[in-house]
């Protein structure tokens, strides 16, 4: 299946709450460059990159085969679980030293009122 990416980046301007104009200036173009780009099978890769990052999506999944794209997505969600189960465990770790320093502070306001119920 051929890939048009002139009409998927029009898509994203149109779903976008960016202006045709504003999406031109972002790209360095007219906003007629930008409507040539709607009829174009193909662009070049820094304007694909910089439309990707425009509309923060990768672009240039589009080209990759499903199966190497559900390779590289099953690899990421992998990656990801790992790291939010280490965030998981930074978290934990966290409220148990808040949880020790409130423990903390209540001591110290319980020895200063008896230090200063002591002194009067």
């Amino acid at each position: 299946m051929a890939i048009h990416i002139g009409k998927i980046i029009q898509n994203l301007v149109d779903k976008s709450d960016f202006s045709t104009q504003e999406v031109a200036s972002y790209m360095s173009m007219t906003t007629s460059n930008l409507f040539n780009i709607y009829n174009r099978e193909a662009i070049d890769v820094f304007k694909l990159a910089k439309f990707s990052e425009l509309f923060n999506t990768d672009l240039f999944e589009y080209y990759l085969p499903k199966d190497k794209l559900d390779k590289i997505r099953g690899e990421e969600v992998v990656k990801l679980t790992a790291e939010l189960d280490l965030l998981k465990a930074k978290l934990a770790n966290l409220e148990i030293t808040v949880k020790r320093q409130d423990e903390t502070i209540e001591a110290q306001k319980l020895t200063i009122a008896l230090y200063k119920k002591k002194m009067q």
